[in-house]
């Protein structure tokens, strides 16, 4: 959640392009229809892999620490979330996959692409 911008905002979907896995302090509190293209479920298993230590505010609202035990970490369960993480990305989050939905929201059909 950015508490500027919202649930939804671009700065979470930049994250993912630049190939990053983002951390959100409550994502398990998002509204279930609010980021609907969102890969949530890839993006909070990636955020419980052992060795990622988060320690927030009394009231839950900021981080105050946050680091990565290399030791206990699994970085090859690490590598394969973010592979998928990405595919997804490319696949539902590009900027002609969302067009192309919204358009099929609308029950616009697509024209083939000129060869």
């Amino acid at each position: 959640y950015d508490w500027k911008a919202g649930w939804d905002c671009m700065r979470h979907y930049e994250i993912l392009a630049a190939g990053s896995v983002p951390y959100f302090l409550d994502l398990q509190g998002c509204p279930s229809r609010t980021m609907g293209p969102f890969p949530k479920k890839l993006v909070l298993e990636a955020m419980a892999l052992d060795g990622v230590h988060v320690t927030l505010s009394e009231d839950g609202a900021e981080v105050q620490e946050a680091w990565i035990d290399h030791a206990r970490f699994n970085h090859s369960a690490y590598l394969i979330l973010l592979r998928q993480i990405q595919a997804w990305t490319a696949r539902y989050l590009s900027s002609t996959a969302l067009a192309s939905r919204l358009l099929s929201e609308m029950h616009v059909s697509l024209l083939p692409s000129p060869k």
